[in-house]
């Protein structure tokens, strides 16, 4: 199990190829998942080692070995957002998964599913077979009804967002 405290990284693989990694400090791990926090301010490199961004706020992310997405809760408007992925795998160094451009949101009680458009355009063009497509649309449905009727889970991640504010500003 992954020490509290310690650094771990996350990295997003696109289907265009770009590869990005940030540097997260590990707050909670459970044998299904780990809860990782990045201040605002931290910053994302291409694989080549190039500056991508920073994060203009900061944030959880839960990710879940084996499931088809990541969650990020974030402070700047208190948002969710959801990549849809091939599974997310767990390495030696912390996490890794490849977005497959279908994402969801939600703020204040709405929620959306965006980009349906890219992940068509990444079928079309043979990035995703038809069998990763459909898996895409029926995890991005269900986590949509979640958004939509999971309190609990919603507020799960807010909590775990207050408690890294609450002490980042205690320091």
């Amino acid at each position: 199990m992954t020490e509290l405290g310690s650094q771990r990284s996350v990295t997003k693989i696109k289907l265009g190829g770009a590869v990005r990694t940030h540097q997260s400090v590990s707050i909670q791990t459970t044998p299904e998942a780990s809860w990782l926090y990045a201040p605002e301010g931290t910053a994302v490199y291409y694989d080549t080692g190039e500056l991508y961004t920073h994060h203009n706020t900061a944030g959880v992310q839960l990710l879940v070995p084996g499931e088809w997405w990541t969650a990020w809760w974030f402070q700047d408007k208190r948002w969710i957002a959801i990549d849809v992925t091939l599974p997310v795998e767990e390495t030696s160094e912390g996490f890794r998964y490849t977005d497959l451009e279908l994402d969801l949101w939600w703020r204040n009680g709405d929620s959306g599913i965006v980009d349906q458009d890219e992940l068509d355009t990444a079928l079309t063009s043979g990035k995703v077979d038809q069998t990763t497509a459909e898996a895409a649309q029926q995890v991005a449905n269900s986590l949509h009804d979640r958004l939509q009727h999971d309190r609990e889970f919603i507020e799960l991640g807010f909590s775990m967002l207050d408690r890294c504010l609450d002490r980042s500003s205690a320091s």
